[in-house]
């Protein structure tokens, strides 16, 4: 009995040992296989071509996605060499992994851009978020609607981003992006060094030209009709050309605020002003934002002058601009009266400029310290 009973466990324990080797064997080719986020198991359970949706291993090429490839859906750019890809679409999240020396431009992506383990690239990016991890010599004119982050980087360089072409103004609605909401050169690097910078800002005369000539790669595929009005000149297109702070020597300021209960009147003004602004030799923007106030708000920033604005405030969002240079409150207060003229076609929303420098001051420190406020709250 007893070695019947023997026989029949061994017979049991080898039985369990084949089981226990089969599925190690099968987990371990599970973990050998290539990692697939759940959307793309949904693609292509719908029976989705998932090339509209990656660019992977392109050596020497170029690959340009149009208007309405991509779709506001994810976008992966992968393991690609001395390539050009060009994104002309809308999308919900970008991941850009093991690219070296690439050219890339990305349109409005409603969530993140992230950069991982890239060397020498140049790029355009439209996007909400900005992330770069263990990257190297990336060059990137940029909008960001949020504080650009860098982690386990070098040589980092910032610009601010200008491109037109006739679907971008519609897609960055779709990415539900604000034009003038451009945070570009406020990088913070997780990583920092003492005494090590890891990046810096490029000169405000650097655009996509400088880097690849983007109408004639466009042209050569054959795609100009496609992607229309396509330029990346200075002060084309609805993203306005802004420097940052590091702009400003002295505190030649002014600020500029139109409000306005439709908000596409109100932008469109602005954007008059702001490309007025770039063609005098002696302004500069140096931001811009989009935001709400309340009454108190509006005490806060306009002080005094509060009971002249804010009815205003209630009626919606206004535009606050920031210019700098030699004489600035008077270049402003001339602009703002030349497009308030009568013969100005449309209509003329309320607008404040500051009635001189040491005003200025005062109100650009007010309005940023307010907006800084909203944004941390």
């Amino acid at each position: 009995m007893g070695s019947c009973l023997g026989s029949s466990s061994q017979s049991a324990g080898n039985e369990e040992r084949r089981r226990l080797s089969s599925a190690k064997a099968e987990g371990a080719a599970k973990d050998g296989e290539k990692k697939q986020y759940s959307w793309e198991k949904r693609r292509e359970e719908g029976g989705v071509d998932l090339s509209r949706y990656k660019v992977a291993d392109v050596d020497s090429g170029t690959v340009i996605k149009e208007a309405g490839i991509v779709d506001g859906q994810h976008f992966i750019i992968s393991n690609c060499k001395n390539s050009t890809i060009f994104v002309f679409d809308h999308c919900a999240a970008v991941t850009v992994d093991d690219c070296t020396d690439c050219k890339l431009f990305i349109g409005p992506t409603k969530g993140s851009i992230f950069l991982r383990n890239c060397t020498n690239i140049q790029c355009g990016l439209v996007c909400q978020q900005f992330r770069a991890r263990d990257c190297k010599n990336v060059t990137s004119l940029l909008f960001c609607a949020t504080q650009p982050i860098i982690e386990s980087c070098s040589a980092m360089k910032f610009g601010c981003l200008q491109i037109q072409y006739k679907q971008l103004a519609d897609q960055l609605k779709a990415a539900d992006i604000v034009a003038f909401n451009n945070c570009w050169p406020t990088i913070h690097d997780f990583t920092a060094e003492g005494g090590k910078q890891h990046w810096s800002l490029l000169p405000s005369d650097v655009t996509l030209m400088t880097y690849f000539d983007m109408p004639a790669i466009v042209g050569e595929q054959g795609l100009l009709s496609s992607v229309e009005q396509l330029s990346s000149e200075l002060g084309v297109g609805p993203i306005p050309l802004s420097h940052g702070e590091d702009i400003k020597v002295d505190d030649q300021v002014c600020l500029v605020v139109v409000f306005e209960q439709h908000m596409d009147t109100a932008t469109k003004f602005a954007s008059e002003f702001m490309h007025k602004v770039h063609k005098e030799s002696e302004t500069f923007l140096v931001q811009t934002r989009v935001t709400s106030m309340n009454a108190d708000d509006c005490t806060r920033v306009f002080g005094q002058l509060e009971k002249n604005y804010i009815k205003l405030v209630d009626k919606g969002p206004v535009v606050g601009i920031e210019v700098y240079g030699d004489g600035c409150t008077d270049t402003c207060q001339e602009i703002m009266a030349d497009l308030s003229s009568t013969d100005r076609e449309g209509s003329v929303p309320a607008y404040y400029v500051s009635q001189d420098t040491y005003r200025g001051v005062r109100d650009v420190e007010q309005f940023w310290h307010f907006v800084s406020m909203t944004m941390s709250a």
